[in-house]
């Protein structure tokens, strides 16, 4: 949980905020340390337990999407950002990736999904358990009410998918 601080007439009220990621990996983390593959319902989140350790998950995934032609836009180290902040996070880096021509066909006729766009993975370990988390494209598509595409969005899922199984304990 984290605090912020916001300023009203009456002076400062305060007000806690449960972080989604922390709040879905709580969620999520006795299923992923079983080794199921599972979605969280609500949140639209899929996650896969590894059977590969941090690294070599986080180097595998990354040169099946270079392989398959799309742009690595960004390797965020969150645990490394955390630690320059003079905290600790277990061992998370997220992914951000897609394909400019897709992802800009989407956001032509629908231009808030940018907001969800590029697509991400995020890599976390807990313990010996590494887990691969993962928004289905389809959910990000409902989310902006994404209609007349329905064969691309279930091909950028299909690939998703593939992407995570490529890692994942259980297929």
């Amino acid at each position: 949980m984290f605090q912020f601080a916001r300023l009203t007439r009456g002076g400062v009220m305060r007000a806690s905020i449960v972080a989604g990621a922390a709040w879905m990996l709580q969620r999520t983390g006795a299923r992923a340390a079983a080794g199921a593959a599972s979605s969280t319902g609500s949140n639209d989140v899929v996650l896969k337990r590894s059977r590969y350790g941090y690294n070599e998950t986080i180097s595998r995934l990354s040169k099946m999407i270079s392989d398959a032609g799309a742009k690595i836009f960004d390797t965020i180290d969150q645990s490394a950002a955390a630690a320059s902040a003079g905290l600790t996070l277990r061992p998370t880096t997220l992914i951000v990736f897609g394909s400019p021509k897709a992802g800009t066909l989407f956001m032509q006729a629908f231009p808030l999904i940018g907001l969800d766009l590029p697509l991400k993975l995020m890599i976390f370990a807990e313990a010996d358990v590494v887990s691969v988390a993962y928004v289905p494209f389809s959910a990000i598509a409902a989310r902006y009410g994404v209609s007349g595409m329905d064969a691309q969005v279930a091909s950028i899922d299909r690939a998703l998918d593939s992407l995570a199984n490529s890692v994942a304990l259980e297929r």
